[in-house]
């Protein structure tokens, strides 16, 4: 996906409504079409887009459930974690797939646009997700997932992030672009 393709895609999030999941996936971009995609560079992808579908689940806090062997046994938190994680990893590895194998490594930018279900009610006056969960907790998972996937080598490697979530009138999900980092003015 070139830079004028992404910035149209991401041009949706301007608008004040929710951004649905429908035309997420109608977004142009090259390699599997409606799932993720690719642009290619001498060394593999220079790019990586991928669309997940699914609730997003915080990476939250760990809760205390006992010892076991003289070490404490700790367990996610939030129950929506582990079927978030599966669904990026799944997505994920279509992309690096449909772009050769290779994952990203060295310095990375990653933007990532959470689509969350709203609720069955919409209190007055809210028009944006500015409850749980917290978009941090969001991105760390997502993070995890895709080291997890083998499409970057390590979460370390992301030196900048873009992220955003909105509520989805469809699907809900996230869109993500993955890429070298632009450093002192020069991609790798």
């Amino acid at each position: 996906m070139t830079g004028v393709e992404r910035r149209r895609a991401v041009s949706h999030v301007a608008d004040s409504r929710p951004l649905s999941a429908t035309e997420s996936a109608e977004t142009p971009v090259p390699g599997v079409p409606g799932r993720a995609g690719a642009s290619e560079g001498r060394s593999g992808p220079r790019e990586l887009f991928i669309s997940v579908m699914g609730v997003p689940g915080p990476q939250g806090s760990k809760s205390f459930k006992g010892m076991r062997g003289g070490k404490p046994v700790l367990a996610e938190s939030s129950k929506k974690v582990r079927p978030w994680r599966e669904a990026v990893v799944i997505a994920a590895r279509s992309a690096i797939v449909a772009a050769g194998g290779t994952p990203l490594d060295g310095p990375i930018e990653m933007d990532v646009l959470f689509l969350l279900p709203p609720p069955k009610t919409m209190p007055k006056g809210r028009t944006a997700p500015t409850v749980y969960p917290d978009l941090s907790k969001l991105v760390r998972s997502t993070e995890d997932a895709l080291v997890t996937a083998g499409v970057i080598a390590d979460d370390a490697r992301i030196v900048r992030t873009s992220s955003e979530k909105r509520y989805a009138d469809g699907m809900p999900g996230a869109l993500i672009w993955i890429r070298p980092a632009l450093l002192s003015g020069v991609r790798p």
